[in-house]
């Protein structure tokens, strides 16, 4: 699964807007290919960051329960 605009990449059909919280489900890998602005990024699934460009996360809060992989995330926001 890929953190994108499609709106089929969510339980809720919907593509989580700007400001909201987004959780990654335990049984859930998934890789951020965009930009993203989120209140809290709860992760208990796998993330990974792709590295094709420059991939921007800002986060009041970024809550790890599980595994986060990146080669490109070098400057947390």
């Amino acid at each position: 699964m890929f953190l994108t605009l499609d709106p089929g990449c969510w339980k809720t059909g919907q593509v989580p807007a700007d400001g909201q919280n987004v959780t990654i489900d335990i049984d859930k890998e998934v890789t951020i290919d965009v930009s993203i602005t989120v209140d809290v990024l709860f992760v208990e699934g796998t993330v990974k960051v792709g590295n094709s460009q420059n991939i921007e996360i800002s986060a009041r809060n970024i809550l790890i329960n599980s595994g986060m992989n990146s080669d490109s995330l070098a400057h947390p926001s």
